[in-house]
């Protein structure tokens, strides 16, 4: 299979000016760029350019031992064919980085770099296993040249796979979009649920609110109705002064009834109604807990549990967590454990991921109470919250 001139160009593309190379030259650093490049670029920054051999170059592979032409050298090669091949094949002659005036003429195989023979005589290479260069050089074409053809034969197998992954791409994105849905949907039975359950509960305390607010006001005109019988209270005095017995009895019989209802509402005042809505109060406590753990849970992830027995705390604290009768099932573990103090709701989890299955836990305060708990993670995956542990730290020796 024939590589496409698109990517053939791609490789003859200078990198200054994005065009194919005029003329081009080798520099040191082993890049490629147009002769009028160099030019520019020598124009523009005049004496800040750095020369590709100088001593600040670097010296950890071959360069080309040649002084950087002035502007009148440029103009001259410019101006000459001859002397820009000559040139050019100055720039490829490769020099002895540690042996200045020496040509690389062997290859080092195990620093994998061209080397003098100063260098495996008495220098830095001088105890390792060095070749010819034409030796190198036939092996490293060989090489390239299989691998280049291995790259070429496996062009349509790459294309296939680039296709595959752009198909796994489009599933993930419709996967993802449907896995959102889903949860989204189950959140909203949740508040649905939620949502009734409230209506309900309100309802509730406003039916039995406006009813006790009812009573109330009926006892209320009740007893207004007493502070009207002040009238009553005169109108009995007056019958008290009646001398006429036959007239008094008759008077007094229903007059006695009025003043005896009256008499008994004042001596047992109690509320018609309740003030306390103590009744109606919503324990929310253990569905706030199970709203806490809830995740993605797979029934094949089991729940680890704290092995109280293996777990030892004192200034520092020894965790250990096991499945019962069963294998490990968990890629990663998360522990958790917060301080038990009064102000309990306002303690917050730390949290300490685990590879194994057990955790030091250092700086714990003396004579305290800490909460452990302990959940598995496979992949996206985790079981629900372990039991909680409570452990004590002894006081201060």
């Amino acid at each position: 299979m024939k590589v496409t001139i698109k990517n053939i160009e791609r490789e003859l593309i200078c990198p200054a000016c994005k065009e194919l190379f005029t003329h081009p030259l080798i520099l040191p650093c082993q890049h490629s760029i147009c002769h009028k490049c160099v030019k520019e670029i020598l124009f523009t920054l005049e004496d800040s350019f750095t020369d590709g051999g100088s001593e600040s170059s670097n010296q950890s592979s071959p360069r080309i031992r040649i002084h950087s032409p002035s502007m009148d050298r440029i103009d001259r090669i410019s101006r000459s064919d001859k002397l820009i091949n000559f040139y050019a094949d100055i720039w490829k002659i490769l020099m002895c980085p540690e042996h200045e005036m020496e040509r690389v003429n062997m290859y080092c195989e195990i620093c994998r770099r061209p080397v003098c023979h100063l260098c495996k005589l008495g220098g830095s290479h001088a105890n390792h296993r060095v070749t010819t260069m034409s030796t190198a050089y036939k092996a490293l074409k060989e090489k390239l040249s299989k691998d280049i053809e291995y790259l070429i034969s496996k062009e349509s197998q790459v294309k296939g796979q680039i296709s595959q992954l752009g198909l796994l791409m489009k599933e993930t994105e419709c996967n993802g979009e449907r896995a959102k849905e889903e949860a989204a949907q189950n959140f909203d039975k949740l508040f649905d649920v939620l949502q009734e359950k409230r209506s309900v509960a309100l309802r509730a305390i406003e039916t039995s609110k406006n009813l006790r607010l009812e009573k109330l006001q009926t006892q209320i005109e009740e007893y207004q109705g007493l502070l009207e019988n002040n009238g009553l209270v005169g109108y009995a005095q007056e019958v008290l002064k009646e001398t006429d017995q036959s007239c008094f009895v008759q008077t007094a019989k229903q007059l006695h009834v009025r003043i005896q209802k009256a008499t008994e509402s004042l001596k047992s005042f109690r509320p018609a109604a309740e003030t306390s809505f103590q009744d109606f109060v919503v324990d929310v406590a253990k569905q706030e807990e199970v709203l806490g753990d809830l995740s993605f849970y797979s029934n094949g992830l089991d729940v680890p549990e704290i092995n109280e027995e293996k777990s030892k705390i004192y200034n520092k604290a020894v965790i250990g967590w096991e499945y019962p009768g069963k294998a490990d099932s968990a890629d990663i573990y998360v522990l958790e454990y917060r301080k038990l103090n009064k102000d309990e709701d306002s303690a917050t989890w730390e949290e300490i991921e685990v590879c194994s299955k057990s955790k030091v836990i250092s700086d714990l305060d003396n004579n305290s109470s800490y909460a452990f708990r302990v959940r598995g993670y496979k992949g996206s995956i985790c079981s629900p919250w372990s039991r909680e542990v409570i452990l004590h730290t002894p006081p201060a020796p």
